[in-house]
């Protein structure tokens, strides 16, 4: 998918298919894979592999700094920015209920002042990579959202990309 194209909307509300066909989205901005089902037996069944966890998804990003530890793993409560509604956040206090997002992290490579990461998902919440990077206090190069600079060899969209690199400049 290019990251030109918007896929903002709900999938499924109530049990019933908004948009038959879109199994699974990304965010905007995010490039990479986007599941569409052509028929709806095929749409019901990669739903229900999605629902089950049975699908696997690997995110490569370039953030700011190098993470420490190299790899590792972000556990911790999402829910939205009580100061931003459009932004999410990890939620500490106690006073916000979030919902439960795993993220696991490895640096793949180390750049002059960034470094190029894997992010694995268990869960998939609204918004997850960027804001687990972001707690970790590496934000995604380009993602001004979250904190990262400005991008722009590419324009206005962060370097995440579903599955593979950023495209070269």
């Amino acid at each position: 998918r290019s990251s030109g194209l918007s896929s903002h909307g709900a999938v499924v509300d109530g049990g019933q298919i908004v948009r038959p066909g879109i199994v699974h989205r990304i965010d905007r901005g995010t490039s990479g894979l986007v599941v569409v089902a052509k028929e709806d037996f095929t749409h019901r069944h990669l739903m229900q592999q999605f629902a089950e966890k049975l699908t696997r998804r690997r995110y490569v990003a370039l953030v700011h700094g190098v993470p420490q530890p190299s790899e590792g793993t972000v556990s911790a409560q999402i829910a939205r920015d009580r100061a931003d509604r459009t932004r999410m956040a990890v939620v500490t206090d106690g006073r916000q209920r979030g919902k439960h997002a795993v993220t696991h992290y490895r640096v793949l490579r180390r750049l002059s002042f960034v470094s190029v990461v894997e992010f694995r998902l268990e869960t998939g919440r609204t918004h997850q990579v960027r804001v687990h990077a972001a707690h970790l206090g590496h934000a995604l190069l380009g993602d001004e959202t979250y904190g990262g600079a400005s991008f722009p060899l590419h324009g206005p969209r962060s370097a995440l990309r579903r599955g593979g690199l950023p495209p070269p400049p």
